[in-house]
């Protein structure tokens, strides 16, 4: 069971739009519009 558990955490965990979803909130929640503005 847990050889399953571990092989479905793998797939969902490494996919590439996981990460980028992740990314996205990540700079939502640290950064301010002044930083966002500052950057574009």
């Amino acid at each position: 069971m847990q050889d399953v558990l571990d092989d479905l955490k793998n797939k969902l965990y490494s996919n590439d739009d996981f990460n980028i979803a992740a990314d996205y909130e990540i700079s939502n929640l640290a950064y301010t519009d002044v930083d966002k503005d500052t950057i574009r």
